[in-house]
């Protein structure tokens, strides 16, 4: 579909629409993302813990996102500083599989990775 104001191409993964997570998934979601590829993938997680890595609490969910990674060049993990410290059942991935990690300025001071950047 292409956006009336940009002209922008947008293209719609298919799959089972969760509307909790607003978004699709299930296996075909996956299995389009496996056929693309994907310059910057930026990725939302509600765990990161420094030595499990990042996680959420939905298996599918979690799915979905490590074949969204797997396509990507660059790979950019996007979350607050409330999320820092907290495991869920279904890992992603490994910190260090991220080329860069945005969060907010309130994050603890002590936290030393290097691909994390704090955004203003």
């Amino acid at each position: 579909y292409v956006d009336r104001n940009t002209k922008a191409k947008i293209i719609m993964a298919p799959g089972v629409y969760n509307p909790v997570t607003q978004a699709a998934l299930s296996e075909s979601t996956i299995q389009f993302f496996q056929n693309y590829y994907i310059d910057k993938a930026f990725i939302s997680v509600l765990g990161l813990d420094l030595d499990y890595g990042v996680s959420i609490p939905s298996m599918s969910d979690a799915l979905v996102k490590k074949a969204i990674l797997d396509s990507s060049n660059k790979k950019i993990c996007m979350v607050d500083h409330t999320k820092f410290h907290k495991k869920y059942m279904s890992k992603i991935a490994n910190i260090d599989d991220f080329d860069m990690i945005i969060t907010d300025d309130k994050l603890e001071s002590d936290i030393h990775v290097k691909n994390i950047i704090k955004a203003h």
